[in-house]
């Protein structure tokens, strides 16, 4: 018996004493699959979020290739993709895919290739490339006393996606010992590619905190002021603040806000309510848990009975009174 151990052909020659004979013999078919080889390197470094062109070679157990054997590829589950994820070995035994890296930083990847109970492997550790680094927040903070001016900023590659695990430093400028702390939410970007600090002060102060991070700066201005006193005023009309019915339950709307001198709401919390009428708060979004309170309270007053009643509305040693006067029936005019 003779066994090929290539495609080709052979010959094959026999001798017994003087006489001898010969044939040619052709292998046209490989054998089974006996191994997966990858081409090129298995241990790499790349850019976070890159696209490397990835192969693999399935051989018979003479070193042949062999044509015809679906690789299927993965990756790690949600860190970056092979496409396509299947691919068929052709004529020099070789399947190919395009391995595009995941965006964490510095994060061991790895891509792996199966053809049955054939497996290869390859690695690839992800560095930063060309990227940018942009604030989410505005970088002129105007905040008060005991509020914390928010920084944030986010990481991408410059087609938008986020990189995870970029490191980030913040620091002030002026840096006043006695007066604000800077306190870093994180010390790298997350999965979103956002990193945020917040910078706490009970006096006024004026300072710059730098966050920086693989190379890019960006610098925010932070005014922290005292605690302003507000006025307390309402929008509706003074020919409005006194009103006269002349049926039961009619409603009569009330407004009161806070408002500092710049003209900002110091919102409705800040605002308490007494009547001697029936008072409802009818503020829009006034619920625990509302996102953004809303500038000013909102009240409605009425009675079912006649008579004159008032409501009013407190903020510290300020005060707005409206005026509901209900008619008994026989007094409409």
């Amino acid at each position: 018996m003779v066994t090929g151990v290539a495609v080709g052909t052979a010959t094959i020659t026999a001798a017994a004493g003087p006489r001898s004979g010969q044939v040619t013999v052709a292998v046209a078919v490989p054998g089974a699959p006996a191994a997966l080889v990858p081409v090129g390197p298995t241990e790499l470094s790349a850019n976070v979020g890159a696209t490397l062109p990835s192969a693999v070679r399935v051989l018979d157990g003479f070193g042949n290739p062999v044509a015809g054997t679906v690789v299927q590829w993965s990756t790690q589950a949600g860190i970056g993709q092979a496409d396509p994820a299947s691919s068929t070995t052709d004529s020099t035994g070789t399947a190919r895919t395009a391995w595009t890296l995941g965006t964490r930083l510095a994060h061991m990847d790895t891509l792996k290739a199966d053809a049955g109970t054939l497996h290869a492997r390859f690695g690839a550790l992800t560095t930063l490339g060309a990227f940018n680094l942009q604030p989410l927040s505005s970088t002129e903070i105007n905040t008060l006393v005991g509020r914390p001016a928010i920084m944030t900023v986010r990481a991408t590659l410059p087609d938008g996606r986020p990189i995870e695990g970029l490191i980030v430093n913040w620091t002030r400028v002026e840096d006043y010992w006695w007066a604000g702390e800077l306190v870093a939410f994180s010390e790298a970007t997350d999965d979103s590619g956002e990193a945020s600090a917040g910078l706490y002060s009970e006096e006024p102060l004026r300072d710059t905190v730098v966050v920086a991070g693989g190379g890019q700066t960006i610098r925010f201005s932070v005014r922290i002021d005292a605690e302003p006193v507000g006025t307390l005023r309402t929008s509706v009309p003074l020919t409005q603040t006194s009103r006269q019915f002349e049926d039961y339950g009619v409603i009569m709307e009330l407004e009161a806000c806070v408002r500092d001198s710049y003209g900002n709401s110091l919102g409705p919390s800040q605002i308490t309510w007494t009547s001697t009428a029936n008072l409802v708060d009818v503020t829009p979004g006034h619920f625990p848990g509302s996102p953004s309170p809303p500038p000013c309270s909102m009240m409605e007053m009425w009675s079912s009975t006649p008579g004159v009643f008032t409501a009013t509305a407190t903020y510290q040693n300020q005060s707005l009174t409206f005026t509901l006067t209900v008619l008994p029936p026989e007094e409409v005019p």
